[in-house]
């Protein structure tokens, strides 16, 4: 670093103030024609005054005579040699100063002074003094400047650092100009080498559309209007790479004036927004199916609502369930389940532009574009009978079906969330019509579902408040007319109406609800049992109804047996009534574990409604049964048809084979109870023998005995 260069950077104030002094001192009290100062090996003359002021160095030190003129000569002490001391006269060494050296690098000073007059001892001192407060006051403010310097080179290498770990780069344009300029980092960031400065339309091409216009747009607004903008946009780098970028611009003047200076920041945020994407894509997809879930599948939904009706056009929202899904799990393992919701996924997407997971097995679907409403309707049907296949699993071959519900999206107005409702409404009625069945809402529908939570309401109330009562139906010995059993039933009693159960079926249907009832109905049947006992009445068996939710109850058994035990029952007093529904729902292995536990525990096993299931007489090969109760329905045309006649003495000298008891239920005529009397048929119940009555009427049929000719009328 030259002299002036150090001058340059110290306070001019204090510095011109001890230099003009100290040329004050060797030029016009003491007649010195110049004065030389060197700092470091570098030289500066001052002659006359600080202004003027000229540096030089050693190099330079044969040519001065040529630059400064004959009749003044400088140099350092060291320097003064005959050739030199030759060419000016006369020539004198006034005085030689050294300093040590320091940190910041100022650390010696030479003097030489020439004139016509040596200076005085006085004047020497004053001039050493004055030189020493010059070189004092020079390296305090290069030791500040030092500072400052490092200081700053620090702060640039820290930025430099923090630019190219956070992927930021920093920017400015000038609005006059549209000078733009750019640090190092965005270079980078552009995939360039820092140099030459690009310009805004340059700059620009880097950005595909839309985002090459959006930033267009917030440039000129802030450039402007001082409108600060914050954008991600996708950029095409230089090397042919697709990256995602930050870009933050904003003004000294604020908003509502036109900018005076604009900067900014560009920040690589492609990490980030890939990170973004991955969680939206997690929160939005079933991760099994790669399906849209629930939440993002209704969005989808809305907007194609939207273009219906914009376009005036049809569409369907379709919501499938698969048919005997759990038994799947059950029977396949849960392994081989999520292999079929996979395959079903694939199968529907394939089939549909908009299709979802929206539950467990349930899957929802969107297809617009149709001119009339039996368009849309066909196309549903279409999909559904499509999804029907056979899934290869361990060289079986598992048949997949699905039932759905339907709501056709309507060409003129459309709400997205009351047609997926609609749907949903659609489905429940598709599932009490039928396996693979497609039901289109009609708005019957949603009464039929208010209904329903009404009936669910009501027996819920009729709980807390007691009024689920057990009526019993007698079993009648078809020989002796002896009450050989009851069938328990199940009433609502409200304000003295009794409500059949056939009038709240749907509570059945209803896990909770079910397993409510039952427990109540058998609490209430074994506290009558056992008052029949303590009246010294002989109870009757006992033949207890259990729906299907309520059969693979985890503690069913051990709450039916903690019961019986506590009223002083025998198990083997007691049925267990079960129809073929409890069998088809259900894995076969889970439904044979139950009846076995109920076996073990001493508790017989009836099959309900025997005949009208498909695979009725392979389930009396396949489960534990005691009792079969041929349906009502060929016991009505037992006296007029031969083929309920042919029906009923099958089952019986089938069951007679197996030794199992056969009950006819729904007789209504002495004529069929002759006929099955003359068939064989053991035990009977039906309105002809009597009716379901409360407990107290129970006990007092009980008393009397069995009525002449084996019919009883309640």
């Amino acid at each position: 670093m030259l002299l002036s260069d150090l001058i340059a950077t110290v306070s001019r104030s204090s510095l011109s103030e001890l230099l003009d002094s100290f040329c004050d001192l060797a030029t016009g009290r003491h007649a010195l024609r110049g004065v030389s100062i060197a700092l470091n090996g570098h030289h500066g003359l001052v002659q006359g005054r600080s202004a003027h002021f000229r540096a030089f160095s050693i190099a330079d030190w044969d040519s001065l005579h040529d630059r400064i003129g004959p009749d003044v000569a400088v140099a350092p002490a060291h320097r003064v040699d005959e050739r030199t001391a030759a060419r000016f006269t006369p020539v004198e060494a006034a005085m030689t100063l050294h300093a040590d050296a320091d940190p910041s690098g100022v650390g010696s000073a030479s003097l030489m002074a020439l004139g016509h007059t040596t200076p005085s001892q006085e004047n020497r001192e004053t001039l050493s003094r004055t030189l020493s407060e010059l070189l004092h006051t020079i390296r305090t403010h290069v030791q500040e400047h030092c500072a400052t310097q490092a200081t700053l080179s620090r702060l640039r290498h820290m930025l430099t650092t923090v630019e190219s770990l956070a992927k930021v780069g920093v920017w400015q344009v000038d609005p006059a100009s549209r000078r733009l300029q750019w640090s190092d980092e965005i270079y980078r960031l552009h995939g360039l080498s820092p140099g030459r400065e690009p310009d805004m339309e340059t700059a620009l091409g880097f950005y595909p559309e839309p985002g090459r216009s959006a930033l267009r747009e917030r440039l000129e607004r802030l450039l402007a209007h001082g409108e600060g903008f914050d954008l991600t946009v996708p950029i095409d780098r230089a090397d042919g790479q697709r990256r995602v970028v930050r870009a933050i611009g904003a003004s000294d003047d604020g908003a509502g004036r036109r900018a005076s200076s604009v900067f900014g920041v560009f920040q690589d945020v492609t990490s980030q927004a890939l990170r973004e994407k991955e969680l939206w894509w997690t929160a939005n997809h079933d991760p099994l199916t790669r399906l849209p879930n629930r939440q993002l599948f209704a969005e989808r939904l809305a907007a194609a609502c939207d273009e219906a009706s914009f376009s005036g056009q049809y569409g369907v929202v379709i919501i499938a369930d698969l048919d005997s899904f759990k038994v799947i799990n059950d029977v396949h393992g849960h392994e081989v389940g999520d292999r079929v919701l996979a395959a079903v996924a694939q199968r529907l997407h394939a089939a549909a532009p908009v299709v979802g997971r929206v539950g467990g097995d349930e899957f929802g679907l969107v297809v617009t574009g149709f001119a009339t409403r039996q368009e849309a309707q066909h196309a549903a049907r279409r999909i559904i009978r499509d999804l029907a296949f056979d899934f290869a699993h361990a060289a079986r071959l598992v048949p997949i079906t699905a039932t759905a519900g339907a709501c056709v999206l309507s060409g003129k107005t459309c709400d997205c969330a009351e047609a997926l409702r609609s749907a949903d409404i659609a489905l429940i009625h598709a599932k009490r019509r039928g396996r693979r069945e497609v039901a289109f809402y009609e708005p019957r529908f949603g009464d039929e579902l208010i209904r329903r939570d009404q009936t669910l309401m009501a027996v819920r109330a009729a709980l807390d408040r007691g009024g689920i009562v057990p009526y019993y139906q007698p079993q009648i010995d078809v020989t002796t007319g002896a009450v050989v059993g009851v069938e328990v039933l199940a009433r609502q009693v409200l304000d003295g109406e009794v409500t059949t159960a056939a009038d709240f079926a749907t509570a059945f249907a209803d896990g909770a609800l079910a397993v409510s009832i039952g427990r109540v109905i058998l609490a209430t049947a074994c506290r009558d049992l056992g008052e029949l006992r303590r009246r010294g009445i002989l109870p009757p068996r006992l033949s207890i109804n259990v729906a299907p939710m309520e059969i693979c109850y985890p503690d069913y058994t051990r709450n039916l047996l903690a019961q019986l035990e506590a009223h002083g029952i025998a198990a083997s007093d007691v049925l267990v009534e079960i129809t073929e529904d409890v069998l088809l729902g259900r894995d076969q292995d889970e439904v044979h574990e139950a009846l076995d536990e109920l076996a073990h525990g001493g508790i017989r096993v009836a099959f309900d409604d025997f005949g009208t299931g498909y695979a009725s007489l392979i389930h009396l090969a396949s489960y534990p049964v005691h009792q079969v109760k041929i349906d009502k329905r060929f016991i009505a045309e037992i006296v007029t048809d031969p083929v309920s006649q042919a029906v009923v003495r099958g089952v019986v000298e089938v069951s007679r084979a197996r030794a199992i008891e056969v009950v006819a239920e729904g007789v209504e005529t002495a004529r069929q109870l002759a006929m099955l009397r003359a068939i064989g048929c053991e035990v009977a119940q039906g309105y002809h023998i009597a009716r379901p009555m409360p407990f107290s009427a129970l006990a007092t049929l009980l008393t009397a005995g069995p009525a002449p000719g084996g019919s009883r009328n309640g």
